[in-house]
């Protein structure tokens, strides 16, 4: 993982369709499984991972932790970097 002050940026390659990898991290329990700084996050308004949907997302670093609140968009826009 790459750090420049506040902004901390990693990548991976996979070989898999967009639609295997939405699947992977809509799964928001398990998102610490492959993220640096993620420790999970639940689904708001009982939302479920479709295009809409609003979800909370947590995080912690050893400088601090937050939470911010974000949407679903097209997993193939977001994936395509639309």
């Amino acid at each position: 993982m790459a750090v420049h002050g506040m902004h901390r940026e990693a990548s991976i390659e996979m070989n898999a369709s967009p639609e295997t990898i939405y699947d992977l991290i809509s799964d928001l329990p398990r998102m610490g499984e492959w993220s640096p700084e993620n420790i999970g996050g639940e689904w708001l308004g009982g939302g479920s991972g479709k295009v809409g949907d609003r979800f909370l997302g947590h995080n912690r670093t050893p400088e601090r932790a937050w939470s911010v609140r974000l949407w679903c968009i097209n997993p193939s826009d977001a994936l395509d970097g639309r």
